[in-house]
């Protein structure tokens, strides 16, 4: 992920949101997970759009009452490090790439994992420099 990177300052950018990255963080519409991130090996800020947060990561202890124990933080561990293997194993060059996960949807009821397939996009963030989106694919649900 060392070749050309999108600007996000375009409008229609294709990372999920609009306008500023902090502006985004600040409203809700990224989830800003840059210091387990970092844990995992990841050299540039990390953020989830909304969309991929609420379908893949988030979960409460009601979630763990209906259907089987989970917690946020092992969820998102789980996909950092799918998204790292991934990066590591693409063309340097690639700005935008798919990975597939297995989360359990948090439906109220479903016991089972099915796949899930997400998007991470290298693009210059606020201040010029190179930060990673995790969305959904826009077939998918992100913009």
């Amino acid at each position: 992920m060392s070749g050309h990177f999108d600007d996000a300052s375009t409008g229609g950018n294709g990372f999920g949101y609009s306008g500023s990255r902090a502006g985004a963080i600040a409203s809700g519409l990224l989830f800003d997970v840059s210091d387990v991130a970092h844990d995992a090996g990841f050299k540039w800020p990390v953020a989830f759009t909304r969309n991929a947060w609420n379908e893949c990561v988030k979960w409460s202890d009601e979630d763990s009452a209906k259907q089987v124990f989970q917690s946020e933080k092992i969820r998102m561990i789980d996909i950092l490090r799918v998204c790292a293997y991934t990066i590591r194993m693409a063309d340097p060059e690639e700005n935008r790439m798919n990975f597939e996960i297995t989360r359990v949807p948090r439906d109220g009821e479903s016991m089972d994992a099915s796949r899930v397939t997400l998007q991470i996009v290298a693009h210059l963030g606020d201040e010029g420099k190179p930060v990673l989106t995790i969305l959904l694919p826009p077939a998918a649900g992100d913009a």
